[in-house]
């Protein structure tokens, strides 16, 4: 099961060096061969500068690859980064909310057909049913997605097992 990032759900981790349960949990998922995890190349345009953009490289080292972005003029790089779906395009551009990069995430995800979407992001977790319905994104917060993949009762921590 492919599973992409939402920035929001690694900031945590890249700000404090620390990773949040529910990151711990989707790493142990990981490991396991369940899940494969990812960010968009989307996350080098909301964290571009300074020591969280230097701790983007460390995302490998826990389990977390990158796949590509949607090109864009003066943010695009050849072999990595994907032609935007024109359907998904137009229709991003009449909704005000969320932001571009938060759409990029969302339709770079479409465009390297994975699964599920993990965010906290209140304004693209309210467009979670349009998603699925129009372009088969699944966008669930880490709590959810994880209630989906656990066992009932399970944290996924060693002391469950």
């Amino acid at each position: 099961m492919k599973v992409t990032l939402d920035t929001m759900v690694v900031w945590e981790w890249l700000k404090y060096e620390r990773a949040v349960e529910e990151l711990n949990q989707l790493i142990q998922l990981h490991e396991s061969g369940t899940i494969e995890l990812a960010v968009t190349a989307t996350i080098h345009r909301d964290i571009y500068h300074g020591r969280m953009a230097e701790r983007l490289e460390a995302l490998p080292d826990i389990g977390v690859e990158e796949v590509g972005g949607v090109a864009r003029v003066g943010s695009w790089m050849i072999g990595r980064d994907l032609l935007a779906d024109e359907t998904f395009a137009e229709w991003s551009e009449v909704l005000e909310s969320p932001g571009t990069e938060d759409f990029d995430h969302l339709h770079a995800h479409m465009l390297n057909r994975r699964d599920f979407f993990l965010t906290i992001d209140k304004g693209i977790l309210d467009l979670a049913g349009e998603l699925s319905t129009r372009f088969g994104i699944e966008v669930r917060t880490p709590a959810a997605f994880l209630e989906l993949c656990l066992p009932s009762g399970s944290s996924g921590t060693d002391e469950d097992s």
